[in-house]
């Protein structure tokens, strides 16, 4: 998407502000009671600590990566065996 900075005259004189963006109503965003500023900032909050998490065990583990084939291959089977007690 290719977006113009030019500034184009308007018909007053005023001159418009580049719109870099498309435009996003974030009224509706903002409508429930789970996006409030308190919450919000919670929400960030928390997931920025679980990246920082990871990014330490990371550090700390550099040897160990994520393997799908061995854990469709090697957990699953033995989680199909795994009874839910009462």
């Amino acid at each position: 998407m290719f977006v113009s900075l030019r500034l184009r005259k308007r018909p007053s004189g005023i001159r418009r502000q580049p719109r870099l963006r498309p435009h996003f109503d974030h009224s509706a965003a903002a409508a429930g009671p789970q996006q409030t500023p308190d919450v919000r900032g919670r929400r960030g909050a928390a997931i920025a600590a679980r990246k920082r998490a990871l990014r330490g065990w990371d550090k700390a583990n550099p040897e160990v990566h994520y393997d799908p084939d061995y854990f469709r291959r090697e957990v699953l089977p033995g989680l199909a065996e795994v009874k839910f007690g009462r």
